[in-house]
């Protein structure tokens, strides 16, 4: 998993901290079509097109025999895995050449759609003889062509890998206003057609899925990982899994400062059956998060009550109505004694905040909040973004519906991939390391 603010992304610029709210806006416009089913909308399309397309995290892996080079953006609010492939009729530029399905020994197209698509899971799908033909929206545009199979190899760390063959995935012949970079999306979604089913499925590991998230601050960080059914266990609680329209959804319950619980009513928080309202969701394509009004207020007096006249308060980072909390200090000298903020989910799961999860330094006396207020995107939910996952190791079991969080540095995970594919593997609490 490759952060735009690596030195490894093509997104990479020193000169562009501050671009998490926007990118955090346009994918919100994103989630919205998908959740309000909005997509004809020509409002919403002309927002996602004005702001900046920018893949939070990149995937950098190999498709076909002889494997061919695709970096793609990972995605958990969206099922399909596609790349653009030969002959294009869109207009496309990716970081890699374009996937040549004739250039590989292991490609074929002979599917049966209903094996792989759902009819919410916002892929339409047509039976073509033998072959399945696909049309989806994804941010702008949209992407048509035929799903294929062929090997998908993974490589979470150096030489180590881990291979899927016979991987079903878009074969995207047409791509239109396709502004991205990058070769396709890396759709980790709940539905059928997802690499995440595909394993489960076809019993070549478990149903489940996770990442570990690092320092994004630090352009030179390379231990973001991603792994796609590995069976990696460790202590601590887990959150009942809500599968949303695609979306993964927890209950959030509370949150704490300093060990202290915020007046918050977790009523007020939880999600509702009837209603598709309350929760949160936990996002990939996110930088900030959205909070609900009923916390994010709590939490930022409480904030700035703790801060007090330490530091002066700036007129922070805003767009369309969403203002980035912000104070005019340096994160690394002026909050080494902010306390710990602890996000509280069902079952006693925990989301443990430090201050370089919590907050973000955009410049050099200027350090910022990574949690917006909902309310000015109409949003009725919360959604969490990958800055407050920083530091943790986050755990999807798709299969028995749970989550967990895990904070910890992301190099314990090294060793575990000499032993990838293996039986189930635990996490000490020794390898927590944090």
């Amino acid at each position: 998993m490759v952060h735009y603010n690596s030195v490894e992304s093509p997104y990479f610029d020193p000169n562009a901290a501050n671009r998490d709210l926007e990118i955090s806006l346009a994918r919100l416009d994103h989630l919205r079509g998908h959740v309000e089913g909005d997509f004809n909308d020509s409002k919403v399309r002309t927002e996602i097109i004005s702001r900046p397309l920018i893949p939070v995290f990149l995937v950098y892996l190999q498709v076909g025999e002889p494997p061919q080079e695709q970096a793609v953006a990972m995605d958990t609010g969206s099922s399909l895995f596609w790349v653009h492939c030969v002959p294009n009729h869109g207009e496309v530029d990716p970081i890699y050449k374009i996937y040549n399905p004739a250039n590989s020994k292991s490609y074929a197209e002979e599917l049966i759609c209903s094996q792989y698509c759902d009819e919410a899971a916002f892929v339409n799908c047509v039976q073509l003889a033998n072959r399945c033909y696909y049309y989806t929206k994804y941010l702008a545009g949209d992407t048509r062509g035929f799903l294929g199979r062929d090997s998908i190899v993974f490589k979470p760390f150096y030489d180590n890998q881990s291979t899927i063959d016979n991987g079903v995935f878009g074969c995207a012949r047409k791509s239109s206003d396709f502004l991205g970079k990058y070769n396709g999306v890396l759709g980790l979604g709940t539905f059928k057609v997802s690499l995440v089913s595909q394993v489960g499925a076809r019993k070549l590991g478990p149903r489940k899925f996770s990442y570990c998230i690092g320092n994004l601050s630090d352009p030179f960080y390379k231990d973001n990982v991603l792994f796609i059914g590995e069976n990696i266990k460790f202590d601590g609680q887990t959150a009942p899994l809500y599968l949303e329209g695609g979306h993964y959804a927890v209950n959030l319950e509370g949150i704490s400062f300093g060990g202290r619980l915020l007046d918050i009513d977790k009523k007020l928080l939880w999600r509702s059956d009837a209603t598709h309202t309350g929760g949160a969701i936990i996002d990939s394509g996110l930088s900030v998060s959205f909070l609900q009004s009923i916390a994010y207020y709590k939490l930022e007096e409480t904030i700035l009550d703790f801060i007090g006249d330490k530091m002066e308060r700036s007129d922070g980072i805003s767009s369309e109505g969403v203002l980035r909390l912000c104070f005019k200090g340096n994160l690394y000298r002026d909050f080494q004694d902010f306390p710990l903020v602890t996000f509280h989910f069902e079952n006693e799961a925990t989301l443990n905040l430090g201050v370089e999860s919590l907050f973000t330094l955009l410049q050099p006396n200027l350090t910022c909040l990574n949690v917006v207020d909902a309310y000015p995107k109409d949003l009725d939910h919360s959604l969490l973004g990958v800055r407050l996952q920083q530091y943790h190791y986050v755990s999807f079991d798709v299969q028995n519906k749970q989550v967990g969080f895990r904070r910890m540095d992301c190099r314990a995970l090294r060793h575990i991939c000499l032993i990838c594919g293996g039986e189930e593997i635990s996490l000490r609490k020794d390898e927590m390391l944090m």
